[in-house]
């Protein structure tokens, strides 16, 4: 999920997502994102990359302690 939610705001936050659409004042690429449940902001990439980089670290410890 935190893969899938950074991967998505990173894209579209993006710079051919920026267009603002005629009947709102919110870019097509929040709305884009609001729409499917996703979180708008921009932190969200830091905290799914941040959520990943600490699973790898916490399932190699635990396999590691497994071993």
């Amino acid at each position: 999920m935190y893969g899938q939610s950074a991967i998505a705001v990173n894209e579209f936050l993006g710079h051919s997502w920026r267009k603002v659409t005629h009947n709102s004042n919110e870019t097509l690429g929040v709305l884009i994102l609001k729409t499917r449940g996703f979180f708008p902001e921009a932190y969200w990439y830091w905290i799914g990359l941040g959520a990943l980089i600490g699973y790898v670290f916490l399932y190699n410890f635990l396999f590691t302690l497994a071993l």
